[in-house]
């Protein structure tokens, strides 16, 4: 004789119950997530439609801004074209130098390149005469600017902020001053033992 009392037998009933809740679950969880990439393909190759993703991955990509590593020339197209000729960073036992070089491509006359500032990941700003300073080399006819920083260890250039001033036969023309900001791309890190 069975002696099931009426409280186990409402448990069983309610543990049966909550068994059948989570095979509904776990059965239909991924059926309709099946569901939903069949109606995809079927839009995709019935209707002609793109998938959503992929729209907007390119609209990412299109809005995308230039960024410039040693070797790129800057404003290529324009009378004052600069060839970002080194952008690395040294690290040294104790602290990090940031060194560049601007070189003026040739047809470069007429205009001369100033850098106002160079802006870290941190946000801080390190101007030209800042530390080393910037010095400008004007042997064989080309214009070389160069430079030499000290930066915080671990951080490293974000951009440069570039002045382009247009010269003439009596001097520096300042009506026509460009201010350019000039994102870095990638940047080199070598290691230097002294």
């Amino acid at each position: 004789m069975a002696d099931d009392s009426p409280a186990e037998n409402s448990s069983n009933k309610s543990s049966k119950k909550w068994v059948r809740i989570l095979i509904i679950v776990a059965i239909g969880i991924p059926v309709l997530i099946e569901l939903n990439t069949l109606v995809n393909l079927v839009k995709v190759h019935l209707l002609g439609e793109e998938p959503q993703a992929a729209g907007h991955t390119e609209q990412v990509e299109s809005n995308r801004i230039r960024e410039y590593v040693a070797g790129d020339t800057l404003f290529a197209h324009q009378d004052y074209a600069l060839l970002l000729g080194e952008a690395q960073v040294d690290v040294r036992p104790g602290h990090w130098d940031f060194r560049m070089n601007l070189q003026a491509a040739p047809p470069a006359t007429g205009y001369r390149a100033d850098l106002d500032s160079i802006v870290l990941r941190s946000d801080r700003v390190i101007y030209p005469g800042d530390q080393a300073g910037w010095d400008r080399d004007n042997k064989g006819g080309t214009s070389t600017l160069q430079g030499t920083w000290q930066v915080e260890n671990g951080d490293i250039p974000d951009r440069m902020y570039l002045s382009i001033y247009p010269t003439g036969d009596s001097g520096s023309d300042t009506t026509r001053v460009e201010r350019l900001d000039i994102p870095f791309g990638p940047i080199p890190i070598r290691y230097r033992q002294e």
